[in-house]
This record gives C-alpha cells, sequence and structure tokens, in this order.
C-alpha cells in the first residue's frame, strides 16, 4: 500500500528522494534502490502491529501526483473551506 504522505505514485516519490539531499546526504541515489527501500519501509509501516499506518477513518485523501507545492496547498484550502461551509 503506498501512503506516500499525501499520495504521491511510487515512481515520483522515490524520483523525489532520490534527489533530495535531506535523503541523500547530498549524494544522489539510484532509483530503484530509493524505491525499493521506499515500498520495503510502507509495506513494514502499514503492518507492523503497533500503530501501523493507514488512512485514518473519516479522513479527506488528496493525490497530490504531478501537483506543485502551490497547488496542493490549494487543494488543501479548497477542503478547508468546503468543511467550514458544512459546519455553517
Amino acid at each position: 500500500m503506498a501512503q506516500g504522505g499525501a499520495g504521491a505514485e511510487w515512481n515520483n516519490r522515490a524520483r523525489r528522494r532520490a534527489h533530495d539531499p535531506a535523503h541523500t546526504g547530498g549524494q544522489g541515489s539510484s532509483l530503484a534502490g530509493v524505491q525499493s527501500d521506499l515500498q520495503a519501509r510502507d509495506q513494514s509501516d502499514s503492518t507492523r502491529s503497533v500503530a501501523p499506518l493507514a488512512i485514518a477513518q473519516g479522513a479527506t485523501y488528496i493525490d497530490t501526483t504531478g501537483l506543485s507545492v502551490g497547488e496542493t496547498v490549494e487543494r488543501v484550502m479548497e477542503i478547508v473551506r468546503e468543511k467550514l461551509a458544512q459546519a455553517g
């Protein structure tokens, strides 16, 4: 199960992670290696016995695949405005 923070596809997650100095120590990493590591971590996180990684019941899932940071923020704000309007 790909959790992806906010739902990014495996390849997009791996590509971002492989090019992120915070995760590579400033060194580039192979895309396949990063993707394998992400899949193993997500599998471990989602099947652990204590506090498994899962989307909470009632949560709003936002697929950020292909969205910029600004687009993601705007989508989150749209949802917040909708929820506030519903709450009246």
